[in-house]
């Protein structure tokens, strides 16, 4: 390693990690390694560009909290957690897959069969339905939706100190039929948080940092694999411009007004609101 080039090099960081006793790691780090060194030589990175790429690393790490983590909002903002989500899915199998995203709280609280996900704040009333089924259409019953979104306001309850510990996120279990049902407010387009390196990075590539309106959902039943994934409003102006490039066209949906005539199956719903049907499907393990 005495007489290194710039081509030579990346033999010999690749080299230092032959002794790895996992295959896997010994793999992927491989990869990176060679695809990084190809990437410096490609662009002739310059030693303050390297440093400014040092100081983002740090940036990002000093703006990272269990409210807020700022390496997801990159990885979102960058299509690397999407193509991870498109690499890992079998192909025509279930319902694909969307983001996680950064504002995802385990334990949120239960919601019985026809619960209200809104505590507070303003907005257009939706009731979802659908059911959870296995790739024949056979009903899942017992599957766990853990389900959440912003408000109104742009704002995640994790967010938002002045929206209520509970809003608009909840757990629910599908019925014996596979059917689920809860209230909840039709999304709304959102700002990603663009205060930190990442908001940095979005002005400097003169890219918007909105995100197209949608509801989280994860999804968990007895012998499937775990389904993450959102659904996305078909009237939403941002379909094609969503931040993390997350929209896929399985996952939209219409949210359909109600007419003054229907009656809400959910008490305490009052008209103007929309109705959305969506089915999901799972994958056995």
């Amino acid at each position: 390693m005495r007489n290194t080039n710039k081509t030579s090099i990346t033999d010999a960081v690749v080299a230092s990690i032959s002794k790895s006793d996992d295959p896997r790691t010994k793999e992927i780090m491989t990869a990176a390694i060679r695809h990084l060194h190809a990437f410096v030589r490609e662009v002739k990175l310059t030693t303050e560009e390297w440093q400014l790429a040092m100081d983002v690393f740090l940036k990002t790490a000093k703006v990272t909290d269990d409210e807020r983590n700022e390496f997801i909002i990159f990885s979102d903002t960058l299509g690397v957690s999407s193509l991870v989500d498109l690499i890992r899915e079998d192909a025509g199998e279930g319902t694909e897959a969307s983001l996680l995203g950064p504002f995802y709280i385990p334990g949120a609280p239960e919601l019985g069969y026809g619960a209200n996900m809104l505590k507070d704040n303003d907005g257009m009333p939706a009731i979802f339905k659908g059911k959870i089924a296995d790739l024949e259409g056979n009903p899942i019953s017992g599957a766990v939706l853990d389900i959440w979104q912003g408000a109104a306001n742009g704002f995640y309850q994790i967010q938002d100190p002045n929206q209520n510990n509970e809003n608009l996120r909840g757990r629910t279990v599908s019925n014996e039929d596979g059917e689920y049902l809860f209230a909840t407010i039709k999304p709304v387009p959102y700002p990603i948080p663009d205060d930190g390196p990442v908001g940095d990075m979005l002005r400097a590539t003169n890219r918007s940092n909105l995100r197209t309106s949608h509801i989280h959902f994860k999804i968990t039943a007895e012998g499937f694999k775990p389904l993450v994934t959102q659904v996305f409003s078909d009237d939403d102006p941002y379909l094609d411009l969503d931040a993390v490039f997350g929209v896929r066209e399985s996952l939209i949906t219409k949210f359909e007004e109600a007419s003054a005539s229907e009656v809400p199956p959910i008490a305490g719903i009052k008209a103007p609101y929309c109705k959305v049907a969506f089915d999901f499907h799972l994958v056995p393990e």
